[in-house]
């Protein structure tokens, strides 16, 4: 043998062990259920601190991380009809888990693990003429704006919805609907039936005043942050982490007290009203909620544990951990189940 057959002989073997190698760690990935990629999509309102967490993670455990972000909605109706890649999800509404993924097969378990409040922030050229009722008079007088969050793609959204029908409720004066749900959002009613008040909002619209409607939440602080909106209905860690000023609204329609829930859920908001997608959606306390998504890997397991274990960073950016979470259902990592 000469010796160019000689080097082309060595140079097919090492060309052969890389072959081998990396068909071994592929297999050996596999069948750990390890990938070197984790798709997380995320509530808007819970971006901010899922990103660092996840980034924390990548860091440690050699992975690559992919964070997207998107209205609770938007998201829970990706990976159940249309297939987005995603492998950790995060929703601003436990109770769109059971409702959308568990039909489609994609899960069957959920943490709670964080509440929040509802509040009224405001731009730093607007001058609140006194309380929330104050505002939202003001808003359905006509003399100043009021950013949401769609109700049919954010859970923020229909929560801006139901804190009004909530104050509307209380004081026994629907005028606050007219003035400013129906009249803001085109095709938008309510009935109000033995006490429980239905709002309806239909699935395509053109916003008009005193509304100024956005796909997320999120979308809302640039709007208050260049003064385009007078006032927003937000999430109060929206408000703390952006530096907002805001007013707090009382318990019984800031959707932040689980002991109210039965109270809550006498406004009942139907989105995308009138198609085969219509859900009706009761008012209940915040309360997030986060899964993986089926087959998804170990490594999306394990982050999914650590985003559950960090309740302390949660409080940072202003949400209310709970500690332990809840769960129901069986995660990945524990034959334990318990209710909520």
């Amino acid at each position: 043998m000469g010796r160019g057959e000689v080097k082309r002989s060595l140079l097919a073997g090492i060309l052969l062990v890389i072959v081998m190698v990396s068909v071994v760690a592929a297999l050996s990935l596999r069948n750990t259920g390890k990938s070197r990629v984790v798709n997380v999509c995320s509530a808007g309102s819970m971006s901010l601190p899922v990103k660092v967490l996840s980034e924390n993670y990548a860091r440690s455990h050699d992975v690559v991380v992919h964070v997207r972000m998107g209205g609770s909605l938007d998201l829970v109706r990706g990976v159940s009809e249309l297939g987005l890649d995603c492998n950790v999800l995060v929703v601003a509404d436990y109770r769109l888990i059971p409702e959308y993924l568990y039909p489609a097969g994609k899960a069957d378990w959920y943490a709670i693990f964080a509440s929040n409040e509802m509040v009224i922030a405001w731009n730093n050229n607007t001058r609140p003429p006194g309380d929330y009722e104050a505002i939202l008079r003001e808003v359905a007088g006509g003399k100043a704006t009021l950013g949401i969050s769609d109700p049919n793609r954010d859970p923020c959204g229909y929560r801006a919805i139901g804190v009004i029908g909530l104050v509307a409720l209380h004081d026994n004066n629907t005028s606050l609907l007219d003035d400013i749900v129906v009249k803001g959002i085109p095709g938008s009613h309510y009935s109000l039936v033995n006490g429980t008040l239905k709002v309806y909002i239909p699935a395509s619209y053109t916003p008009r005043d005193p509304l100024v409607v956005r796909p997320r939440s999120i979308e809302l602080i640039a709007l208050l942050q260049e003064g385009a909106v007078d006032y927003a209905l937000l999430y109060k860690n929206e408000a703390v982490q952006h530096h907002l000023n805001y007013v707090e609204l009382p318990g019984w329609a800031s959707l932040s007290r689980e002991d109210m829930d039965n109270y809550y859920s006498r406004v009942v908001v139907l989105v995308l009203a009138g198609t085969k997608d219509a859900k009706a959606i009761p008012m209940h306390s915040i309360a997030y909620g986060l899964t993986t998504i089926k087959d998804s890997g170990s490594q999306a397991v394990d982050l999914a544990q650590y985003i559950l274990d960090s309740g302390d960073i949660l409080a940072e950016y202003g949400f209310n951990p709970l500690n332990p979470p809840i769960i129901n259902g069986t995660p990945p990592w524990t034959g334990q189940e318990g209710q909520r």
